[in-house]
């Protein structure tokens, strides 16, 4: 899925150093440019921006991949390697300059986590 290689490019170039979602949408920009020079129809491109930023936390999702993208996204989280994943992904903030205690971590996550709803069947279905 292209949105899903938007989103994961987004998040490996970005130099946000805080956890406003807002910063990701400038390093989004870029990459969907690099798509449509390699020759992404522009309604095409627009349809994977649009994904992408409702995959985020705290957004209304309108179309059905945004909806499977951001269960994917929580449920990366779930499980019995949860806990070592959002241990390692800490890991990764700190190193890329983040300014994020333990606690304002945990805060963070308990926010996103307690106000989740899953919205795509698959994920319905697996939990």
């Amino acid at each position: 899925m292209l949105a899903n290689c938007a989103f994961s490019l987004e998040h490996a170039n970005s130099e946000a150093k805080t956890l406003d979602f807002s910063h990701n949408e400038k390093v989004l920009n870029k990459i969907i440019v690099l798509f449509q020079q390699k020759g992404l129809e522009p309604q095409t491109a627009s349809k994977v921006k649009e994904i992408v930023i409702q995959a985020y936390p705290y957004q209304k999702y309108l179309h059905l991949e945004s909806k499977i993208l951001a269960d994917a996204n929580i449920m990366d989280f779930a499980g019995s390697q949860g806990r070592g994943r959002l241990k390692i992904l800490y890991e990764q903030m700190l190193l890329k300059g983040f300014e994020l205690s333990k606690t304002n971590w945990f805060d963070t996550l308990i926010l996103i986590i307690e106000s989740y709803k899953i919205s795509s069947e698959y994920v319905i279905n697996i939990v």
